[in-house]
């Protein structure tokens, strides 16, 4: 299979710790991607704080993933994912949302669509919900 140069793109807002835990699982892919663009539109700098302690510990010196951080003060999805198409470099453009944690060879599947079909404009995936009480145990 070629490797295909992928990009993600995440808009976040008020959310630092459902972002980690998707970074989390952005690192454990078995086909990381090139770069992650983070286009923050957070009321404090909890997020940018968050990205430049990865950035400098994390995945800049274990990681071969250019982790881009934006700060965007207009609080729009649609606004911060065409920032992000704007500024990505990757074959492939994938759009997250900050709360979603992938398994880890979900980019080595959606790679794979586009592998075998060149013609191919997108591939979605599928969600799967988990319930938690107030107190975090799953149901």
């Amino acid at each position: 299979m070629t490797n295909l140069n992928y990009s993600i793109i995440v808009p976040t807002c008020n959310r630092q710790a459902d972002l980690a835990r998707l970074i989390d699982s952005i690192l454990r892919q078995t086909l990381l991607p090139a770069e992650v663009i983070i286009v923050d539109q957070s009321d404090s700098d909890d997020t940018k704080k968050y990205m430049e302690t990865c950035r400098n510990k994390l995945i800049t010196n274990s990681h071969n993933v250019n982790f881009i951080y934006i700060y965007q003060a207009k609080k729009s999805s649609v606004a911060a994912r065409n920032k992000g198409i704007d500024i990505a470099t990757g074959e492939i453009l994938s759009f997250l949302d900050d709360d979603v944690v992938l398994f880890e060879d979900y980019y080595e599947k959606v790679l794979r669509y586009f592998n075998d079909n060149k013609e191919l404009g997108g591939v979605g995936g599928k969600v799967i919900v988990k319930k938690f009480h107030s107190w975090g145990m799953k149901l």
